[in-house]
């Protein structure tokens, strides 16, 4: 999931237009632009006369992977397909939580790191499997 980008603006900058400046801009980028576009949320902020202007950028040719801003009733619940270090998926509220639920996963499986190509790999039965074939660690190779 992409994260919508964003823009809040107080009363004293709606004054001046900025908000209106903002959304032009994102208009006349959906306009001249060949390859993407964005969709653009104006809400209110949570904030007494703050808006919020969001916006998300999709690729006309990418439409496996396009993000939407979707209405959802008062029946739904979103929910995002979370991936763990061992390949399982679970179902987390937010990516906050997931992030949450891989510390606690850690804990509890202990052995798992990330190499520096972002790929998770257990340790400990890396060496398990290592010893079980009679390979050399390469760690050690230049030792």
């Amino acid at each position: 999931m992409i994260e919508p980008s964003y823009m809040r603006f107080n009363l004293e900058e709606q004054k001046k237009g900025l908000h209106i400046k903002l959304i032009n801009f994102l208009l006349e980028y959906n306009r001249t632009s060949g390859d993407s576009f964005v969709e653009i949320l104006i809400k209110p902020a949570g904030y007494e006369d703050t808006i919020t202007v969001e916006w998300i950028q999709n690729d006309y040719n990418d439409k496996e992977y396009e993000d939407h801003f979707k209405p959802v009733g008062a029946d739904e619940h979103i929910m995002f397909e979370y991936e763990f270090p061992d390949n399982h998926f679970e179902w987390v509220e937010s990516m906050e939580e997931g992030k949450e639920r891989v510390e606690e996963w850690l804990k509890e499986n202990p052995g798992w790191i990330k190499t520096d190509y972002g790929r998770w790999i257990n340790k400990e039965e890396n060496e398990r499997l290592r010893k079980e074939f009679g390979l050399e660690d390469p760690d050690l190779e230049d030792k």
